[in-house]
């Protein structure tokens, strides 16, 4: 090489430790127009070509030079530096260990190799070869922090923190050491020390803002959101004190790790408005960020916006199809949406990435529910209960989703841990369901109170103004919310009601809460209102504005906590006086329901307590009949039924879920002491007729005398089958309602079993109006006997029917137009109490003399 190449060179190296990489590049490539294998300047001409991004050609220059002289060893080095850069870290290994060879003390080819292993995973390896090069230079920062890094991958966290505590010592402006070692100190439990740790670097530097970001991450990390957010701003506004607003105008303020993490701790603290603000500030500078777009998507679905929430929680999912947060957000506002098979296959999906995830694991097996495939979530929820019992609410689905396929596994056991959870105020049931197995007001109140609670619904009202004072209107606007008007039973009961209200007393409005459906039953109760309102697509707080702007006085809920409720509603208080009714039979347990509607036998004197609302007491059965409905007529034969054209047919159409075991072995000895006789139940699947038909056989019953009637869209047909029954039995602790009034109705005499709360004790209720309370029991050996009796007593039973068709035409209990004047009581007492400034308090109706 002659004296004027190696000025050059030398030049040209001095040109490249300055920074000067272009003008190095220059020299270099002169060099190599005159001495084409210059090695050195080859190198160079790599390194930069690396350095540029041009990784190829930098391999390729680097290379050339090593194949002029293979006794390069910072050329191997630099060549593995080049092969990691491009993912290909077994060849880079092989390029580190070629530098050892050559000089084996070169400290910087044992790191570098330490670093080759940690990208293969190969953490022993990389541990030691980090500690060569530290054997070799004690203080190299570098070193320090990945040998760190490797302990850390090791489960050997006092030994990282000592690494990065090292590393920083030796380093000072190396603030990532300092910062995994707070991260460390976290990991070991010790968050203060972390803390206190970042507290005094900022002290010294307080406009650090990888440190800030850092800080406001572990404060996030230990649930301390609002000094997140202090951290965070800080780190938007350079470090000083000044707050860095969210939204549009912070666009161009600090680092998007900075407002990322600002819109994390805004989430945290549930201000979801700031929250998306400061995602689609962030987007708007990288839109690729997939975590903001999962961020902003748990904001908009707290905002009840689940579409948009939908559609941010896909865009994550399509920028990073790893990213398990994204899927379980799709599944959740999939869930929301009720498009739960969907959601099935977002909880799926989020499972394959984190399979042993208990969270997914119960949401999936809710969207299991959703679909009816009860067998498969109960089999779901079991795999949480047996994982973890005391998961919240584990244990009441497990035994619900049993119930829904009459599988009575396990039943005494996990109704006795339930009812333990639910008077030690554990979250084990959701509301409803719990009448299926309670029989007890008082826990019904525990278990919704604890519901409530655990949804914050109470504090909900904090998000409304106050409700305006408005001009006293001559008529009272009453509206009924609902997602059920449609073919359900609340409407089938409700449908008269609605057309025989005072409308020159009262406003009547329906708040539909799904989409109205196109049938007769539909169709009449949309006619039934003065207005219909498809609310459908509206969220709480939209719709609660909507119902105040209506001037609504009394705002009825017909759901309660039944399924497609919207008890978050009725938390905002839409109306000034806010009602239970008809749909859920128990309390809500909530602050804002102020009354409760029931009658003497649901509510008798003394369970007030029991009831987070005001007891409204009508003189007669608190439940509305309907006698515009059909007819039953004698059209329907036996043999189109399957039914035995002679012997007792005992009949239950109610839900399969209420059928509880005690009361399936006081009917099993009822078919045994009955000749001939058989049990009509309604068809709920294979699986639960394989299930009962399994029980009969283990009472000694032939499975053959259970008969499962098939579902008739038709209810004309449906009443009219009733009357092929000889005697219907009901269940406990879930009493029949609806199907108790059609039975009666049809013709069709009820037994029942009293018991201790309301959802047990409205078929009582009805059964005294219509002047039948002989077959009312209070226990089910007198039950059974009751039973027994008219069955095999023909007179009797010819008596009681002659009494049922006599109360059609006559009884109070089928007086739609006296009912309603009776419930126009109520409503107007209520009103009355609001418009003088009083507290709810109960209200008894006097009964209209006749």
């Amino acid at each position: 090489m002659s004296g004027r190449n190696d000025a050059q060179f030398a030049r040209a190296v001095d040109l490249f430790q300055q920074g000067q990489i272009d003008a190095a590049r220059t020299l270099c490539n002169q060099i190599i127009a005159v001495e084409p294998r210059h090695a050195n300047a080859l190198h160079v001409l790599g390194i930069v070509s690396l350095q540029k991004g041009e990784a190829q050609r930098g391999l390729d220059l680097i290379q050339q030079s090593l194949q002029i002289d293979a006794q390069q060893p910072f050329a191997w080095c630099n060549l593995g530096n080049g092969l990691r850069d491009v993912q290909r870290p077994a060849d880079a290994l092989a390029s580190y260990q070629r530098a050892i060879e050559l000089i084996p003390g070169f400290a910087g080819a044992h790191y570098s190799a330490g670093n080759a292993f940690s990208d293969l995973g190969r953490w022993i390896e990389a541990l030691a070869s980090y500690d060569r090069a530290l054997s070799l230079e004690p203080h190299y920062a570098e070193a320090l922090q990945n040998r760190g890094n490797a302990l850390l991958e090791l489960g050997r966290l006092d030994e990282a923190l000592a690494s990065y505590t090292a590393a920083f010592a030796s380093q000072p402006a190396m603030t990532s050491a300092l910062i995994n070692s707070a991260q460390v100190l976290r990991k070991l439990q010790r968050p203060d020390e972390a803390l206190q740790m970042l507290d005094r670097f900022l002290a010294l530097r307080p406009g650090d803002e990888e440190v800030l970001i850092a800080r406001g991450n572990l404060l996030l990390e230990v649930n301390r959101a609002r000094e997140a957010l202090e951290s965070f701003e800080r780190a938007l506004a350079g470090g000083s004190s000044v707050v860095a607003q969210a939204g549009p105008a912070a666009a161009g303020i600090g680092s998007v790790a900075a407002l990322y993490g600002r819109a994390r701790a805004l989430l945290s603290l549930k201000d979801y408005n700031r929250c998306v603000a400061d995602c689609e500030s962030l987007l708007r500078q990288q839109p690729d960020v997939a975590e903001a777009w999962c961020t902003s998507g748990s904001a908009l679905f707290a905002l009840e916006r689940t579409s948009e929430a939908l559609e941010r929680f896909r865009q994550a999912v399509r920028l990073r199809p790893q990213m398990f947060e994204a899927h379980n957000g799709c599944g959740l506002a999939l869930q929301a949406l009720r498009r739960y098979d969907e959601a099935l296959e977002s909880f799926d999906a989020a499972l394959r990435l984190h399979s042993s995830d208990l969270d997914v694991k119960y949401r999936r097996a809710v969207a299991l529910r959703g679909l009816g495939r009860h067998p498969e979530a109960a089999l779901a929820f079991a795999e949480i209960f047996e994982a973890a019992p005391n998961y919240d609410y584990v244990v009441g689905n497990l035994l619900h989703e049993r119930l829904q396929s009459c599988d009575w596994t396990d039943y005494d056991r996990l109704r006795a841990l339930a009812a333990e959870a639910v008077r030690a105020g554990g979250r084990a049931y959701n509301p409803g369901p719990y009448f299926s197995v309670s029989n007890s007001a008082e826990l019904e109140l525990r278990c919704t109170q604890t519901f409530v609670a655990d949804k914050g619904l109470n504090q909900r009202a904090s998000e409304m103004p106050a409700l305006p004072v408005r001009p006293r209107s001559e008529r009272i606007c009453i509206a009924y919310v609902s997602g059920d008007f449609r073919d359900h039973p609340v409407s089938q009961l409700l449908a008269g009601l609605l057309e025989e209200h005072d409308r020159g007393r009262f406003r009547v409005l329906g708040i539909s809460l799904q989409p109205e459906q196109d049938s007769p039953l539909g169709r009449r109760i949309k006619q039934g209102f003065d207005e219909f309102i498809d609310a459908s697509g509206y969220d709480d707080r939209s719709l609660a504005l909507l119902m105040r702007e209506l001037d609504v006085d009394i705002a009825v809920d017909l759901m309660g906590f039944s399924g497609g409720s919207r008890p978050g509603l009725f938390a905002l208080r839409p109306a000034p006086v806010q009602v239970n009714y008809l749909g859920f039979a128990g309390t809500m347990g909530t602050a804002f329901h102020d009354y409760i509607i029931g009658d003497r036998h649901t509510i008798p004197a003394g369970d007030e307590p029991f009831y987070s609302e005001q007891v409204v007491r009508l003189p007669e059965c608190f439940q509305p009949n309907d006698h515009e409905r059909a007819l039953p007529q004698d059209t329907e034969s036996r043999a189109q039924h399957d039914l035995p054209e002679s012997g007792f047919v005992f009949c239950c159409f109610n839900t399969p879920y209420k059928i509880s075991p005690a009361v399936f072995a006081v009917w099993m000895r009822l078919l045994a002491a009955v000749d001939n006789s058989v049990l009509w139940l309604p068809d709920g699947g294979a699986d639960i007729g394989t299930n009962l038909r399994n029980a009969a056989a283990s009472h000694g019953v032939s499975p053959d005398r259970l008969i499962f009637a098939p579902r008739l869209p038709d209810f004309a047909r449906h009443l009219a089958r009733y009357r092929l029954a000889d005697l219907f039995l009901d269940t406990l602790p879930y009493n029949a309602h609806t199907t108790a009034s059609d039975a009666l109705w049809a013709g069709l005499t009820v037994v029942t079993c009293q018991g201790e709360s309301f959802a047990a004790r409205v078929a009582s209720s009805l059964l005294y109006t219509v002047g039948m309370g002989e077959l009312v029991t209070t226990s089910l050996e007198e039950y059974e006997i009751v039973a027994r009796n008219v069955a095999l007593d023909p007179p009797a039973l010819l008596r009681l029917r002659a009494l049922l068709e006599a109360a059609r035409a006559g009884n109070s209990l089928f007086d739609t137009v006296r009912y309603a004047r009776h419930l126009e009581l109520a409503y107007e007492r209520m009103i009355e109490a609001h418009r003088a400034g009083q507290p709810a308090r109960p209200i008894e109706v006097a009964a209209l003399a006749r």
